[in-house]
C-alpha cells in the first residue's frame, strides 16, 4: 500500500449539555471523543477519476464509488442515497472555493485534472451507529483537506447545530454557542476550550442505547417550541453548562443532570430518559445529543459491574468509563 499524499483526521463528539437549546444560541458543553475518522488522499489509478471508498472501524468497505473529474458525475450503475449525498457535498466544497475541482490537486503538481487521478479512503476509528458523529467527522476532514470553512460546509449540506465541528478539532473539551454574525451573515461559532476534571469521574459511564439517532425530528420539535419559548430558558441552560462544568460534588452533578432533562423534555414534550425507561437505575441517567437514541451518561456510586449487569438486564451490552471514552 503507497502512502497517502495527506492525511487528515477529526475527532468524534457527544454533547454533555445544551442539546437542541444550542440551536436557540445557549452555551453548549461538547466532549471531543478518543475516536474519530481519518481522511487518506492517494494519487489516482484512473487519469480523470476520483475513486472513493469509506471503511469501517474494523476495515471493512461500506461505500466503493467512481466519480468524474471535474463535474463529479457518477460512474458505475445507479445511485445510491449515500453515492447521491458524497457527490453533493463535494460538489458543495467546490462551489465554496468558487472554482472547478482543481482543489483536489496539489498546488505544485502540473498535471491537468484530466491526466491525473485520486484515490481517496475515508476510515472510520468506531461503529457508524454509535452516533459520534462519522458525518461530523467526514464534513471536517473534508473542510481541512480542502480549505474551506466547516460550518459554511455544514449549512450547505448538513445542516445542524456545528458544536460537533467544533469538537472535531478540539484536544479538550469546549464550550459551543452559536452568535448572530454582526454582519448580518452566517451565524458566528464562539469556541472556548474548557478543563473538566470531575473528583467523581469514576462514577460516570456512557451507556450505547442501541438506537442510531437521526435529530431532525426533535429539531423539527424544538422549533415548533421556540416559537413560544421563555428566553430566559436559553439563559438556564448555559448556566447549566458552566455549571457542570466547575462541579465538584456528585451529587451536585446529579442535580444538574435532572434539571436538564427536565427542561429539555418539556421543551421537545418527550419523558426524560430515565423516568421513561430506566426508573430503577441505581443512580441518574441522562441523554446526550438527540434524544432516544446513542449514548446517555450514567452517574452512578455502584460498583461498574453491578453497572453493567444492570444495562445487560436492559438488553444494552456496551458501557464505557469516562475516561476511556472522552479525550
Amino acid at each position: 500500500m503507497p502512502a497517502p499524499r495527506a492525511s487528515f483526521y477529526a475527532h468524534g463528539k457527544l454533547l454533555l449539555s445544551g442539546e437542541y437549546f444550542v440551536l436557540a444560541g445557549a452555551r453548549a458543553l461538547a466532549l471531543p471523543v478518543r475516536y474519530g475518522q481519518w481522511l487518506d488522499v492517494f494519487e489516482g489509478e484512473e487519469a480523470g477519476i476520483l475513486q472513493w471508498e469509506s471503511l469501517d472501524e474494523k476495515g471493512r468497505k461500506w461505500l466503493q464509488l467512481r466519480f468524474s473529474l471535474p463535474d463529479f458525475e457518477l460512474l458505475d450503475g445507479a445511485a445510491s442515497a449515500e453515492a447521491v449525498q458524497l457527490q453533493a457535498v463535494l460538489r458543495a466544497v467546490t462551489a465554496l472555493r468558487g472554482e472547478d475541482a482543481s482543489w483536489l490537486l496539489d498546488k505544485r503538481r502540473a498535471s491537468a485534472l484530466q491526466d491525473a487521478g485520486l484515490r481517496v479512503c475515508t476510515r472510520l476509528e468506531f461503529p457508524r451507529m454509535w452516533g459520534l458523529g462519522s458525518s461530523s467527522t467526514f464534513l471536517s476532514c473534508l473542510s481541512q483537506w480542502a480549505g474551506v470553512d466547516a460550518y459554511e460546509l455544514l449549512e450547505a449540506t448538513f445542516g445542524g447545530s456545528g458544536y460537533d465541528l467544533a469538537a472535531a478539532v478540539a484536544s479538550s473539551p469546549v464550550f459551543f454557542q452559536r452568535r448572530s454574525a454582526s454582519s448580518g451573515g452566517r451565524w458566528e461559532a464562539l469556541v472556548e476550550p474548557v478543563l473538566l476534571d470531575f473528583p467523581f469521574r469514576e462514577m460516570l459511564y456512557f451507556v450505547y442505547l442501541g438506537r442510531k439517532q437521526n435529530s431532525r425530528a426533535g429539531i423539527r420539535r424544538f422549533q415548533q417550541y421556540r416559537e413560544q419559548m421563555d428566553p430566559g430558558l436559553v439563559h438556564r441552560i448555559s448556566e447549566l453548562s458552566e455549571a457542570f462544568s466547575i462541579c465538584r460534588k456528585a451529587e451536585d452533578f446529579s442535580a444538574l443532570m435532572v434539571e436538564h432533562e427536565t427542561l429539555v423534555g418539556k421543551a421537545l414534550e418527550m419523558t426524560p430518559l430515565q423516568q421513561a425507561s430506566f426508573p430503577d437505575f441505581p443512580g441518574t441517567l441522562k441523554s446526550l445529543g438527540a434524544w432516544g437514541g446513542d449514548f446517555a451518561l450514567a452517574l452512578s456510586a455502584e460498583p461498574e459491574e453491578k453497572l453493567r449487569a444492570y444495562f445487560n438486564q436492559q438488553g444494552l451490552g456496551l458501557l464505557i468509563s469516562w475516561d476511556d471514552l472522552v479525550l
